[in-house]
């Protein structure tokens, strides 16, 4: 019994321990994510998501005879050409650069089946910006105050899934209203356009 309770104290410390570190520390390692973007009618959904470096997307096949194709990619980047059909269901890509990737579908293009991703790198991420950015309260209910912002600095708040929510163009300390957000995980990409910098933070919504 006393051996029972032993472990089971420990376990529990360890998750609390666990709990402490992810909201004490605002930059974080995303783990290795697979994105789906499904093939909808003349459609790509979601037609534009945000990925992190090593994720995979993976493109599905719903019906008709489509394509992915590659329209731009980042220098680096490999490109791409697969079908989606009825013999082709899915068809994955690792991304590997950071950048913007534009595709479509060869057939339906001039129709509008396009799409996009942008890929981001938390291991490009400056010493400067990491020490000076924060974001309180969190989780939160009603708002969030971001400190620590440059001029001339943007504002992207994603879901986990990489769906956009909101943009905003804010500077030194600023809040977000968040209180018609669903409950959950967010993220919080800060992008400074003079220096080219960014930090990626996560904040729960209660």
């Amino acid at each position: 019994m006393m051996l029972d309770y032993l472990l089971k104290t420990i376990i529990v410390k360890k998750h609390i321990y666990t709990i402490v570190l992810l909201f004490t520390f605002p930059i974080f390692i995303i783990a290795q994510e697979t994105h789906v973007i499904t093939q909808s009618g003349m459609a790509f959904d979601p037609p534009s998501i945000t990925v992190n470096v090593g994720d995979t997307i993976k493109w599905v096949w719903t019906g008709g005879t489509h394509t992915t194709t590659s329209t731009t990619v980042p220098n680096g980047a490999s490109e791409w050409n697969n079908p989606l059909t009825s013999t082709d269901m899915e068809f994955k890509y690792k991304v590997l650069v950071a950048g913007t990737y534009d595709y479509h579908c060869i057939p339906h293009q001039s129709m509008g089946m396009t799409g996009s991703f942008t890929a981001v790198s938390t291991t490009e991420i400056k010493e400067d910006i990491i020490s000076e950015l924060s974001i309180y309260p969190n989780p939160a209910k009603d708002e969030i105050f971001v400190e620590g912002l440059k001029s001339n600095t943007e504002l992207q708040i994603y879901n986990v899934a990489g769906v956009l929510i909101e943009d905003y163009t804010l500077n030194n300390k600023n809040s977000i209203n968040i209180s018609d957000f669903n409950p959950g995980m967010y993220l919080l990409r800060v992008y400074n356009i003079d220096s080219q910098e960014y930090k990626v933070l996560k904040f729960m919504k209660e």
